[in-house]
């Protein structure tokens, strides 16, 4: 039998392997590819790094400069992964790509802006914020944001938006998760109180006369949000990202049904929501919308849109490191 080099087997092998890198070469780079075989994207925050509590920070945020604490959940992800609702993020400025070719600049309306993530990724994308957070603590924290970057397109209402005018109890959100106050109150007990106001009557006395894109996120609370913006979201008809919260015991002010979520949007919207998602890349995938009213207590990532503008909602975003 005769014997084969070596050398040529080596060749043989290295050209092989040459030809399927080059075949098989990934769009994201060969670090990152080989990073996602240990890192499958799944729709929950991956764990964060290690730092430590009660530090003010200043860390770059696509473009501005974003103040925040160590001791506060979100602040900890925008330290470690550039960002909180990468996914969400990456939705709004693809969204406000596509919908300027047709509708030109656009005004984004931040329901719940809490410390001011979501308008100060907008700002750069938009004509026109308007932000509505009704706790000092992260108003204040959200102003400094926005003097310290200097930005005079967004505007900061220190007030909450419902379906009419009234002060309601309020639970406060704990000191290292400043995202979750909400007018839900459990078992505990408060003497807060905070002022609403509906929201039609109030965009009118403030001149806000368009809405293109609004993002809502109000632990609960946002039904009489949606409530009380029915005539503006008629005569807007923006795209709306919004969490729902379901409770299968929950309180009166909550969505029982997509039935009664669909009754609160204008005549011919379309119901999306994230199947798929991933806090550090970016990733996400929009299906429809399957929400499971008679679960014990979950929040689902919403989208909804008029339906003569549903060509241009995006439906995906490759990870984005």
């Amino acid at each position: 039998m005769r014997r084969i080099d070596p050398i040529y087997v080596a060749a043989g092998i290295a050209i092989l392997l040459g030809s399927a890198i080059e075949y098989f070469r990934p769009d994201v780079g060969y670090g990152e590819a080989i990073g996602l075989l240990f890192y499958e994207p799944v729709c929950e925050a991956p764990p964060i790094c290690t730092v430590p509590p009660e530090r003010e920070f200043g860390v770059e945020y696509y473009g501005l400069i974003y103040t925040g604490n160590t001791s506060n959940l979100i602040d900890q992800r925008v330290l470690c992964l550039g960002a909180w609702e990468k996914h969400i993020l990456h939705f709004l400025g693809q969204t406000a790509e596509s919908l300027s070719e047709k509708r030109g600049e656009l005004t984004f309306v931040d329901v719940g802006a809490n410390t001011g993530l979501h308008s100060l990724f907008m700002s750069r994308r938009v004509a026109e914020v308007h932000a509505f957070d009704l706790y000092q603590p992260v108003v204040e924290k959200m102003s400094h944001n926005v003097e310290r970057n200097d930005l005079k397109n967004i505007t900061i209402y220190a007030v909450g938006l419902g379906d009419r005018a009234a002060r309601l109890p309020f639970v406060a959100p704990p000191k290292d998760n400043q995202g979750t106050g909400s007018f839900m109150p459990g078992d505990e007990k408060t003497d807060l109180q905070l002022q609403i106001v509906r929201g039609d009557a109030y965009f009118a006395d403030h001149e806000i006369d368009r809405v293109d894109i609004m993002k809502v996120d109000v632990e609960g609370f946002e039904k009489p949000v949606l409530l009380g913006l029915k005539d503006t979201l008629v005569e807007s008809r923006p795209v709306i990202v919004f969490e729902i919260t379901v409770e299968s015991e929950g309180a009166d002010h909550l969505f029982r049904s997509q039935e009664e979520l669909e009754a609160a949007l204008p005549p011919d919207y379309r119901l999306f929501s994230f199947a798929e998602w991933d806090a550090m890349t970016g990733f996400y995938q929009l299906g429809p919308l399957e929400v499971d009213f008679a679960t014990e207590a979950y929040q689902w990532d919403t989208v909804a849109a008029p339906a003569e503008l549903v060509y241009l909602l995006p439906r995906s975003a490759e990870p984005s490191w």
